[in-house]
């Protein structure tokens, strides 16, 4: 509705992805939110901050020599209550402020890091027994051999042993 009144570029409807009952009620509520918030402004400038003024104006003259100490008492605490009331406010509306403003930060960062960056090649681990087979030496020659007829026992065989012989190793004895 701001927007429209102040004849900006149109963004992306929030709303669109509701159903259109609920859009309805949220709209609604909107203008209701709009409409309390303005006659709550407006009774704040035009009574409140008025009587408040007053009152304290009239509060601290009291708080001066002259008066009973019931008479001081009695304004002293209607300073604390006022006082009180309006730094609580004024604290509130800080604290809402600021946390308004650290999220509009962080969004930024946020978009800021969702940028594509380009990743730097992706290395990969290796798993242990990876590792330790790096370490180890391959085998080679009579150790191959040994460690294929281990393996598969029925189609090595060692040529330089009679045949009989050539898994005698297995045989526990």
């Amino acid at each position: 509705m701001a927007r429209r009144l102040l004849r900006r570029t149109q963004a992306v409807d929030p709303s669109r992805e509701l159903p259109v009952h609920e859009r309805r009620a949220v709209r609604g509520y909107s203008v209701v939110l709009v409409m309390g918030t303005t006659l709550c402004l407006a009774f704040l400038a035009t009574v409140t901050l008025p009587a408040d003024v007053r009152l304290f104006a009239r509060v601290v003259t009291r708080l001066g020599p002259g008066h009973s100490a019931a008479q001081r008492l009695d304004a002293a605490a209607v300073v604390i209550a006022l006082g009180g009331i309006h730094l609580l406010w004024a604290r509130t509306w800080w604290r809402n402020r600021r946390a308004r403003k650290v999220r509009e930060i962080a969004e930024v960062r946020r978009s800021a890091r969702a940028r594509p960056r380009p990743r730097p090649p992706a290395v990969h681990p290796l798993l242990p027994y990876q590792q330790s087979a790096l370490r180890t030496p391959p085998p080679s020659g009579a150790a191959m051999g040994r460690a294929l007829a281990l393996a598969c026992p029925r189609r090595f065989t060692w040529p330089h042993l009679p045949q009989e012989n050539a898994h005698s190793h297995l045989q526990k004895g």
